[in-house]
């Protein structure tokens, strides 16, 4: 028990990480795919959103850095409503994301109000992990530290 509750924490830390950052944003064209690490939640979210809109994340940056890059991108949208389908971001810390990086998701269906249902890389719940897809419920509303991005 003690080395799962280890393992879970330590790549708890690393999910959202973009090693190919440089502790910045860079805004691309968007008509290729960027680099992202296999097995972490910024390559899931770029290449299962690409598979549902046809659009590419075309920022790079850690998970927690998503909100600024779409912010900058053209054609992006940031809300703190849900769309489908959409990238969910949850900043570092927000309902066991990351303490360091956050974590991103697709948005596969709203249930209601208050929840969505999402598609997870990395996230080390319901089994789930490095390079396992998982689905994955996620609150949200205003204050809770989430938003939702998309490419109109």
């Amino acid at each position: 028990a003690q080395a799962t509750a280890t393992a879970v924490y330590n790549n708890q830390q690393a999910d959202g990480y973009d090693p190919y950052a440089n502790n910045g944003i860079t805004v691309g064209s968007g008509n290729s795919p960027r680099l992202w690490p296999y097995g972490q939640c910024t390559y899931w979210a770029n290449a299962y959103y690409h598979q549902l809109s046809g659009w590419w994340v075309n920022w790079s940056g850690n998970a927690d850095q998503w909100v600024a890059g779409a912010s900058a991108a053209p054609g992006w949208n940031v809300s703190t409503s849900p769309h489908v389908p959409s990238i969910i971001v949850l900043m570092p810390g927000v309902q066991g994301a990351s303490y360091a990086y956050g974590h991103v998701a697709v948005v596969t269906s709203i249930i209601n109000s208050y929840t969505v249902m999402t598609s997870n890389m990395n996230w080390w719940a319901n089994g789930g992990g490095w390079g396992i897809v998982s689905n994955v419920e996620f609150n949200y509303g205003p204050g809770y530290g989430v938003y939702f991005l998309w490419h109109s």
